[in-house]
């Protein structure tokens, strides 16, 4: 017995004894933090930083999901505001080139009082590489006949060829069988259109039997002359906007570039002679 309080374990367990009392009195009376809770605190505090530190990026994370979803949605509203805005802007455009159409149609009108005027549709355009002529929807039924004159609200269009019950073929100015007296009023020279194969496809027709001696400028308006029975007076061709000198060196011509953009024709009307004026025409 008196071996074990001389032998090393005894003085081992009196120094662990007299720690942990050491520790008691220190929390007793000093209400701070224990050694081992420091030690403890020590050992994980790094991992408490990094949990911290997981915690903030997750957060985080579902902040920026969170904010993405809040400029998507703005995002697609903005979309929605300017699709709007476009749609309106290009209602107003269609409104405002209709009205512009139907004041110079009202202006056609009050100068060819003696022709009703059937508005119609384009059907169908011809894919034949010689000629140029497409189908409105409308024909017999509404009083069109062959050789009515189409025009539309910018100028002249062409004639009908072909007519039925409710549609009719119209061929047009840049045909290369369609010949236009024309007039400009800018020199009073008075010439004729015709259409041609080389220009057809660009849209455009040819001012010809013009001497070199007559003055022509680009820029002139060409107009209808009224000659030859078909077409009425005054009805706007197109205008001039090259002047070339013919293979004999002795005349010239122009390149006309007509009032109607047949690439987008939509819209056309037909003038009919109204039944009394063919009736005083006659007698």
């Amino acid at each position: 017995m008196r071996e074990f309080f001389r032998g090393k374990f005894f003085v081992v367990l009196i120094i662990v004894l007299a720690f942990l009392l050491g520790f008691a009195v220190n929390a007793v009376f000093d209400g701070g933090v224990t050694p081992p809770e420091n030690i403890i605190g020590t050992v994980f505090s790094p991992f408490q930083g990094v949990v911290a530190s997981v915690k903030n990026s997750v957060s985080e994370f579902f902040e920026t999901f969170s904010e993405y979803d809040t400029l998507q949605a703005e995002n697609e509203t903005l979309k929605a505001e300017n699709l709007e805005l476009e749609t309106r802007l290009a209602e107003s455009y269609h409104l405002e080139k209709e009205n512009e159409d139907l004041r110079n149609l009202l202006d056609l009108t009050e100068s060819l009082p003696e022709y009703n005027k059937t508005e119609a549709l384009v059907v169908s355009v011809s894919d034949d590489k010689i000629s140029s002529s497409f189908t409105i929807n409308r024909g017999t039924f509404s009083g069109i006949s062959e050789k009515d004159v189409v025009v539309a609200a910018d100028g002249l269009v062409g004639y009908v060829k072909e007519v039925g019950f409710n549609w009719a073929t119209v061929v047009t100015i840049l045909d290369p069988q369609v010949a236009v007296g024309a007039y400009l009023p800018d020199t009073e020279l008075v010439a004729m259109t015709e259409g041609n194969m080389d220009l057809k496809g660009e849209g455009l027709c040819r001012l010809s039997y013009v001497e070199n001696t007559s003055l022509i400028n680009r820029g002139d308006l060409v107009v209808t002359s009224g000659l030859g029975g078909l077409y009425p007076e005054g009805i706007a061709i197109g205008t001039i906007s090259e002047i070339m000198i013919g293979d004999n060196g002795l005349s010239q011509y122009g390149i006309i570039t007509p009032s109607v953009d047949f690439s987008s024709l939509r819209r056309v009307f037909v003038l009919s002679l109204a039944s009394d004026s063919s009736e005083e025409g006659g007698e």
